[in-house]
């Protein structure tokens, strides 16, 4: 705390540092007109992170094919036929969801080539990797796309792309997924002057995106709601393959949110035995902890990716 010439504390400085960290905040989690929300740590991460910890080398998060670094991690790393994903393998089961993803896509300057670009999928399993944004080409709930390839030749890439599949239909390239494509808006993400942002949230069944292409926190809305009809539990992943091309594609952080109101317990639950006088009142379990479903191998099986593209190897 600075101090006045008489000696008091200069709180001018500490509320103008309270202020700037708020509208840092607002600007990454207050785009948008939904309900107000609230973090879900379990499936938020953010650096930094820990390249040498193995499976926890991001907290909560299973890396395949990508390479972490303390302050990101980098699913492809500039060379063709590379993939990388990250997925949550705990399942998420409230009405209302509010993601802000960070991201950065640069060309590699030796190779200099587009590459496919990033999903970001909520499904009702956690993806195996495919040719599809290094996912799968049918699945059950959305796939955000950050597409940097013109597969269609319409000229407009990059773009940023919603798509929605009840697990049906499959997701064609030759057409940027026309048949599951719900929305899209170009969104010049490639080579950005900073870091990307990508906002999207879902609430009453109706999904909104936002996008932030150079970090500045001039957001725009990517297009007017879309209607969906999600599983009742779903999973968070992020992916990303270059083919035969040759992009890097660097994840920094995930904010997860909800619209839902805290879950509260009964009061039932919490108050002593009013014959004896001699329980004392339970804690209430975090909400957090009531989601947790063990064992997680009797909830989640995940087939042998045995249908793996030999062309997709890690990176």
């Amino acid at each position: 705390i600075l101090l006045s010439r008489r000696g008091m504390p200069h709180y001018n400085f500490v509320f103008t540092l309270l202020l700037l960290s708020s509208i840092l905040v607002l600007s990454v989690n207050g785009v948008g007109d939904h309900r107000a929300s609230r973090i879900l740590s379990s499936f938020t991460f953010k650096s930094p992170f820990f390249p040498d910890a193995g499976l926890a080398a991001v907290p909560g998060w299973e890396i395949r094919g990508g390479a972490v670094q303390e302050d990101r991690v980098r699913l492809t790393n500039g060379e063709s036929n590379s993939y990388g994903m990250m997925r949550n393998k705990r399942p998420f089961f409230l009405k209302s969801v509010e993601l802000t993803l960070e991201f950065n896509i640069q060309s590699n300057k030796l190779k200099p080539s587009e590459g496919n670009g990033i999903g970001l999928w909520l499904t009702d399993q956690p993806i195996r990797n495919g040719n599809i944004f290094g996912g799968p080409q049918k699945w059950n709930g959305i796939l955000v796309a950050i597409d940097t390839k013109d597969g269609d030749g319409s000229g407009e890439h990059p773009i940023i792309a919603l798509h929605y599949n009840d697990g049906t239909r499959r997701f064609d390239p030759e057409t940027d997924g026309e048949s599951t494509r719900l929305a899209t808006c170009s969104a010049k993400v490639r080579n950005p002057q900073g870091n990307s942002f990508l906002h999207m949230y879902l609430e009453d069944d109706i999904v909104n995106i936002f996008f932030d292409a150079d970090g500045n926190g001039r957001w725009v809305r990517c297009a007017p709601g879309s209607a969906v009809s999600m599983p009742t539990r779903y999973f968070f992943s992020i992916s990303a393959d270059t083919a035969k091309n040759t992009d890097i594609h660097d994840v920094f952080s995930l904010h997860v949110n909800t619209m839902d109101e805290k879950l509260i317990l009964n009061d039932e639950m919490t108050k002593p035995d009013e014959r004896t006088k001699k329980i004392p009142p339970q804690p209430v379990p975090d909400e957090e902890e009531l989601i947790k479903i063990e064992p997680e191998e009797e909830l989640i099986k995940i087939k042998p990716e045995e249908d793996q593209p030999k062309s997709l190897k890690p990176g």
